[in-house]
C-alpha cells in the first residue's frame, strides 16, 4: 500500500500514492485487493526480473536508471547544436557510469566469457586463455571492470590489462576489482595521465572493447593504435551496438528501437564521439559494417569477421586480424 511504502521509505505518502498510480497505469505494478480503504499494488516475478534483479540474464533497467542524469543534458542540447561540440562521459557525473555499469552487469557474468569467447577463432582463443602460457590481453575501455573480473576469474593466468579515460569509470573498476579480490592481479591504466600505456605493455594475445568504438571520438586512431600492439597470432574482439550494414539512416524505419537509440546518441554516444576536437562523431548505430571495414583497412588490419550472439541480440561482433 502506499502508507506501508511510505513507511518503509521514509517519504511523503501522497507522492508515493500518486507514484503508485501511475505505475500501476504503465504496467509495471499490478492492483491488488484493497487493503482497508487503501488501494494495494504488487510487482510481477517477470517485471521483478526485468527492473530489479540484475544479476538475471533478462535484467535491463541499468542503462534506464540513468535517464534522469542523462535528461539533465537535453538543457544543453542547445549549445551542442549551435557549437558542435559534444560532452564527455565524465560530464554526467559517476551516475552516468554506474548505470551503464548496471547494465552490462549480466553481460559480462552470463555471456561474455560462456557465449562470446567460443566463437572466436573457432573456439581456439578460449583454449590459449585456459592455458597455462602466459597470454597478454587487454581490454580497452574497461569501464567499471566488469569484464576484467569475469576474464582474470574465469582464466587466472592471464597478463590482464585495463585502459580507460572516464574517471568515474575508473573508479568503479577499482571498486569491483577490490571487491572480487583482483586488484592486485590486474594492471588498471588511466589513459589520460598515461597515454602511452597502452603501446608501452604490448604485444597483447587478445584486445578487447565492449560497446566503446562508436563513442570514441577517434575511432580510426584507435584502430591503428591497436594494430600496433596486436601480437602477429593476436585478434581484437569489437563488440559494438547492432545497427544495419551501411548507413545509420537506413535504420530510421525501425520504428520505436531506432528512436531510443537515436536519442540516446544525441544525449551521450554521439556526444561523446564529438567531445574531443575533430571528434568523428559516429554515433550509437554509427559502426556499421561498413565504417568497420574502411577503418581497419586504413588501419592496416588485414581481415576482418562478423558474428551474432542470439543471447545479446543488440550487439554485433567484429574480430580484427593483424
Amino acid at each position: 500500500t502506499p502508507s506501508a511504502v511510505a513507511k518503509a521509505t521514509g517519504l511523503h505518502e501522497r507522492w508515493v500514492r500518486e507514484w503508485m498510480y501511475q505505475q500501476c497505469s504503465c504496467q509495471v505494478l499490478q492492483r491488488h485487493a484493497d487493503v482497508g480503504p487503501e488501494a494495494s499494488f504488487g510487482i510481477t516475478e517477470s517485471m521483478y526480473t526485468v527492473l530489479k534483479d540484475q544479476e538475471n540474464p533478462h535484467y535491463s533497467c541499468g542503462l534506464l536508471s540513468g535517464f534522469p542524469f542523462i535528461m539533465e543534458r537535453v538543457v544543453k542540447l542547445p549549445q551542442c547544436f549551435s557549437t558542435g561540440e559534444g560532452f564527455s562521459y565524465d560530464d554526467g557525473g559517476v551516475n552516468v557510469a554506474t548505470a551503464i555499469e548496471r547494465q552490462h552487469v549480466k553481460d559480462f557474468k552470463h555471456f561474455l566469457v560462456q557465449k562470446v569467447l567460443p566463437k572466436v577463432k573457432g573456439g581456439s582463443l578460449v583454449e590459449l586463455l585456459r592455458s597455462g602460457a602466459k597470454v597478454k590481453v587487454a581490454e580497452i575501455g574497461c569501464g567499471a571492470g566488469g569484464a576484467l573480473v569475469a576474464l582474470k576469474k574465469h582464466f587466472p593466468n592471464i597478463e590482464l590489462h585495463g585502459f580507460e579515460t572516464s574517471q568515474h569509470a575508473l573508479q568503479r573498476s577499482r571498486f569491483n576489482l577490490t571487491a572480487a579480490g583482483l586488484l592486485e592481479s590486474v594492471q588498471l591504466h588511466d589513459v589520460m595521465l598515461h597515454p602511452d600505456a597502452l603501446a608501452e605493455n604490448g604485444p597483447y594475445d587478445f584486445v578487447l572493447c565492449f560497446d566503446v568504438l562508436h563513442d570514441a571520438p577517434y575511432p580510426n586512431k584507435l584502430m591503428s593504435s591497436v594494430r600496433k600492439v596486436i601480437a602477429n597470432n593476436g585478434c581484437w574482439l569489437v563488440v559494438d551496438i547492432a545497427t544495419c550494414d551501411e548507413k545509420p539512416v537506413d535504420m530510421v524505419h525501425k520504428g520505436g528501437k531506432a528512436s531510443m537509440y537515436f536519442s540516446m546518441s544525441l544525449c551521450l554516444c554521439m556526444s561523446s564521439g564529438l567531445s574531443a576536437p575533430g571528434g568523428l562523431g559516429l554515433g550509437t548505430l554509427g559502426f556499421t559494417k561498413k565504417v568497420a571495414k574502411s577503418l581497419s583497412v586504413k588501419a592496416g588490419w588485414s581481415k576482418m569477421t562478423k558474428f551474432e550472439v542470439p543471447v545479446l541480440p543488440t550487439n554485433s561482433f567484429f574480430v580484427f586480424y593483424p
